[in-house]
């Protein structure tokens, strides 16, 4: 039998620095590039919890963490593609939002790889 796959395995090598770029804002010409790759990466976690567990709303916490972090993610990519001139206070407001909600699903993922 294979190894189970760990969830901190999903997390691509590059995903801290395509967090970090998306501070620099919407006009740093990659934005939209390191946006999709985190996205990407919600989408495959959620795959992956699918697979495991059924539902990404199966364990406890971990389905709103990830609701959290889309809505956000949405936001953003909405605002990159409407070319919005969206206040720099609002842009820190939700990545700092979107740090502590990884920050806390990487502390779920610890507890589910560990079971």
């Amino acid at each position: 039998m294979a190894p189970k796959r760990t969830f901190k395995s999903i997390v691509p090598t590059t995903f801290a620095y395509s967090r970090g770029k998306l501070w620099e804002g919407f006009s740093y010409p990659l934005y939209r590039m390191n946006l999709n790759k985190i996205i990407e990466f919600v989408n495959e976690t959620k795959q992956e919890l699918i697979n495991r567990f059924g539902s990404v709303h199966d364990r406890s916490g971990v389905g709103a963490e990830i609701d959290s972090i889309e809505f956000i993610l949405e936001r953003l990519s909405n605002w990159h593609s409407a070319n919005e001139q969206v206040d720099i206070r609002d842009q820190y407001v939700y990545l700092e939002a979107l740090e502590s909600h990884f920050e806390h699903l990487f502390e779920m993922f610890d507890e589910m790889d560990s079971e």
